[in-house]
């Protein structure tokens, strides 16, 4: 279930029009005509020899799909001109991961417990921040709008523009949605 005053609340892009629907398994939600070029990274990749979690390395696939998905959102074909026209506007980029239960097993922490959801809180957040970051260092192509974030359309001449736009999710691992993927990346980039 949505509230629609909620999503339209936590809109990243508020001067530009409402949210009136998500995909199916709602984790995109933004504007109408609008499509999400969604990845996920397959958290066992991630695992070095010692059984530890690469951090590092995690953090560099992050770096390394955003990249990835801003070059595929240039070179998409898109089915109206109106769904291309946003996706080159705003850009939206959505990155998850896969694997959260086997990697919890692997580890010996049980799934629904306290600490497997702050594994999963870090993991999540480690991602989002990393992504953050990235989209930061990227420069923005020089005839997009830039936009801010919770703020809406930001004109390119402000002062305090910033270098990328604001529509990025970091998709939350969902059951089936992001699993039922056979195109999954990972690993040590």
């Amino acid at each position: 279930m949505q509230f629609d005053t909620t999503v339209n609340t936590w809109h990243p892009c508020k001067n530009t029009a409402r949210i009136n629907a998500s995909n199916p398994c709602s984790e995109y939600m933004f504007l109408d005509d609008s499509a999400c070029n969604l990845s996920s990274l397959n958290l066992m990749k991630f695992i070095g020899p010692d059984g530890q979690f690469d951090v590092e390395g995690y953090r560099h696939a992050v770096d390394t799909m955003i990249v990835a998905q801003e070059i595929l959102v240039g070179n998409a074909s898109y089915p109206t001109e109106k769904i291309a026209e946003n996706s080159h506007n705003y850009r939206p980029l959505g990155l998850g991961y896969a694997n959260l239960g086997a990697l919890l097993m692997s580890l010996g922490v049980p799934y629904d417990s306290g600490r497997g959801r702050d594994y999963a809180a870090s993991l999540t957040a480690i991602m989002c921040g990393q992504a953050y970051l990235q989209r930061a260092r990227s420069p923005a192509p020089s005839d997009r709008r830039r936009l801010r974030p919770q703020r809406g359309a930001v004109p390119r001449s402000h002062p305090h523009a910033p270098r990328r736009h604001c529509a990025h999710r970091c998709v939350e691992p969902r059951h089936g949605a992001l699993r039922k993927r056979p195109h999954v990346l990972g690993g040590r980039l």
